[in-house]
């Protein structure tokens, strides 16, 4: 650190000049601390299209839902870069690799390694830990959905097939950060909405189980169905949510990215910075809406959605396969309501076990109860043993999934392309760039 006669005042501009685009948060009042968060991205549905489907409707009438929650833009894969980075990083089409990538600039991925928490993208159908292929499976897996791929400052170890989540539910390993991306059919890309619907209801109780009383599974879209308001549904489970409650304040990626951050005690980051955090789903909270996001029309006459301040640079499962089911058979939204989470970042977690933020310098991991627990507008369940899955990467990190449920091949609804093989064996840095033609 350099030395100067100059006064600490005088020096201050220069100071905020060099200071990296991350606002450090000692906590965001308002926001509760919470020890997972599962992000569940579908695709390509407008608010109206989704939020009666009957598991869907379920999910919304126990949990905390937005009735002003637009997109950022159209195609798919900018929104997905969006919600990872607080920045659409140029990208403005699905082109594989994303044009200008690998990208440096800071992503939840990044921010939660250099925060010492954990991370994992589990994705349905990609082909092997890490992988950069653009398609695989019949071209049930995308990469333009997957945003993580696209960064060089990240862990790419974490990137993982479906088929692992359950194995590290089962084994206690569940991440501070999880994202769940569903295959081309699963997500209502090409098959319809009852399929994915089922989908969620097959997977989901799972995952609210497993994130325990202060973690929460956020399902959201990327985009609407090309529509001009680019409005799309998202939902927050668990038990620090609201119980069918409906925000009726302007939110995007954007603020749901930010409202991510403060959770998780993250430096916040790219748009998330002009962004006030969703405070008014939570148990407690006040129910005023408040505004942040503005809805601008772009020159094609859509909703494009602007950053109100800078930007930082930088399955349901076929009825005769059990593919990618967590949970086989179960339709219950399988959250317990227990007492909220606190606003604040508490000591410890549920009976004293130590907290993922209190984990993260030892490397410990407190073990996630599968049993079943009565769903909140859903059915009591059993107990369940939880179902794993049979690994079919090429890496493992030790972590191996029991073979109890079968991996069948899924039959998808999808165009007649989908029997078609691409093989993609190059590192993602040198291939070339081709465009997806599949309508996002």
């Amino acid at each position: 650190m350099f030395r100067t006669s100059l006064s600490f005042r005088w020096m201050l501009p220069f100071l905020w000049a060099v200071t990296p685009a991350l606002t450090p948060v000692a906590h965001a009042a308002g926001v509760p601390a919470l020890d997972h968060i599962i992000v569940v991205v579908m695709e390509n549905k407008n608010y109206d299209q989704v939020r009666t489907a009957p598991y869907i409707a379920r999910l919304v009438a126990s949990g905390s839902s937005f009735s002003n929650y637009h997109a950022i833009t159209h195609p798919s894969q900018p929104n997905y870069i969006a919600l990872w980075s607080g920045s659409t990083q140029g990208v403005a089409d699905d082109a594989c690799p994303a044009p200008g990538s690998p990208f440096t600039g800071e992503n939840l991925g990044h921010a939660c390694e250099a925060a010492g928490l954990t991370w994992r993208a589990y994705a349905e159908d990609l082909p092997a830990v890490g992988s950069s292929d653009c398609r695989a499976n019949g071209r049930q897996y995308a990469r333009k959905h997957d945003p993580w791929t696209d960064f060089a400052n990240l862990n790419h170890q974490n990137e993982r097939p479906f088929a692992d989540l359950a194995a590290d539910i089962a084994g206690g390993r569940l991440p501070a950060l999880t994202f769940v991306i569903p295959n081309m059919c699963n997500d209502m890309h090409s098959c319809p909405v009852e399929k994915g619907d089922a989908w969620l209801s097959n997977n989901l109780p799972a995952m609210l189980r497993a994130v325990g009383p202060r973690g929460i599974v956020v399902l959201t879209w990327d985009e609407d169905d090309d529509g001009p308001t680019n409005q799309i549904l998202t939902v927050i489970n668990g038990t620090p949510a609201k119980h069918g409650y409906v925000s009726s304040r302007a939110v995007t990626h954007y603020t749901l990215l930010r409202t991510i951050c403060d959770a998780l005690n993250l430096p916040v980051f790219g748009a998330a910075r002009s962004e006030a955090p969703i405070t008014d789903i939570w148990t407690g909270a006040e129910s005023a809406p408040v505004a942040s996001a503005q809805r601008q029309p772009s020159s094609g006459g859509r909703a494009q959605l602007q950053p109100t301040g800078p930007v930082a640079v930088r399955i349901a499962p076929d009825e005769s396969s059990g593919q990618g089911t967590l949970v086989e058979g179960r339709g219950d939204i399988g959250a317990e309501r227990q007492p909220p989470a606190t606003v604040g970042r508490p000591e410890t977690s549920e009976k004293g076990t130590p907290s993922e933020h209190e984990r993260r310098d030892n490397g410990q991991r407190a073990d996630q109860s599968m049993a079943v627990a009565p769903g909140e507008g859903g059915e009591s369940g059993d107990e369940v043993e939880p179902a794993e899955y049979h690994h079919h990467h090429h890496q493992h990190n030790g972590d191996e999934a029991d073979e109890s449920v079968a991996a069948g091949s899924d039959q998808n609804q999808a165009s007649s392309d989908e029997n078609e093989r691409e093989e993609h064996e190059h590192h993602h840095h040198h291939r070339h760039h081709h465009h997806d033609d599949d309508r996002d």
